[in-house]
């Protein structure tokens, strides 16, 4: 009898929506509806949107996320106010780190060991990052929001110094507006 194949690795991108998912299903059930339509429409940045509209506090859902991981979390203020080595930044590429979506924020220099802040730490996305690393011997997680993770890319990698001064664009690209009178051919 022939040997199933075995299943395929579910892609990271689907770890990570389903982790998202997870912790979407752990809020009040008040938020939990808003929490869902709009990871329908920007799924990296839902639980930003629920900080800036202030239906959830940013310290709080980040202590949630690591209350059974063990690993650390980076606010948006605590970032903003850091100053992220250059040996660190070093490690990624900018188009990297905006690919993997992570920060490097640290590298030690007795170990070789990268942190990154990240919004998921799954083991399938930090081997990529130590992947592409430049000298890293192993690359560990600290938990942030996705949004968080972009403005420190902006600021840090591109010297945008208001990056944490405005929310997070959307990624979701707009609807184009219904032709009215005035778009169309007379």
């Amino acid at each position: 009898v022939p040997e199933e194949p075995p299943e395929p690795e579910p892609q990271l991108d689907d770890l990570v929506r389903q982790a998202r998912l997870s912790r979407i299903a752990a809020l009040p059930q008040n938020i939990q509806a808003r929490a869902t339509q709009l990871e329908a429409q920007d799924s990296d940045l839902v639980f930003d949107r629920l900080v800036e509209n202030k239906q959830v506090d940013e310290r709080n859902l980040l202590r949630a996320w690591v209350a059974t991981s063990g690993l650390k979390y980076l606010t948006r203020e605590r970032l903003s106010e850091s100053k992220v080595p250059t040996e660190a930044l070093d490690q990624l590429l900018a188009e990297d780190a905006e690919a993997l979506k992570v920060l490097p924020v640290a590298l030690s220099k007795t170990d070789g060991t990268l942190t990154v802040a990240v919004e998921v730490a799954l083991p399938g996305m930090l081997d990529r990052v130590k992947m592409r690393a430049k000298s890293a011997r192993q690359v560990v997680g600290i938990l942030a929001m996705q949004g968080t993770v972009r403005a420190g890319i902006r600021r840090f990698y591109f010297s945008d110094s208001a990056a944490f001064n405005r929310p997070e664009p959307s990624r979701v690209p707009k609807a184009s507006p219904a032709p009215n009178e005035s778009t169309q051919p007379a």
